[in-house]
């Protein structure tokens, strides 16, 4: 597939979910590598939002990331 379909497929992903999602997400749901995922945003300068979040308080940080974050496809998106 050319670069510029991989670039249209993580585009119309993350823009379903109004880019709140991260790239692993992006790529069960596009079938791309997450580190083919972020190169294509890198390259294209596209960001998901939670990787703009700062937590300043470590046991919000704990808490969140032992809560298991649902994918594209159970949040019922379909691409």
């Amino acid at each position: 597939m050319s670069a510029r379909a991989n670039d249209f497929l993580v585009w119309r992903a993350a823009q379903s979910v109004n880019w709140d999602c991260t790239h692993k997400d992006i790529a069960d749901e596009v079938g791309l590598s997450p580190r083919a995922v972020s190169a294509i945003m890198a390259r294209r300068g596209w960001k998901c939002l939670p990787q703009d979040v700062v937590f300043s308080q470590p046991g919000y940080v704990r808490a969140a990331s032992a809560q298991r974050t649902r994918s594209l496809r159970e949040l019922g998106v379909d691409a």
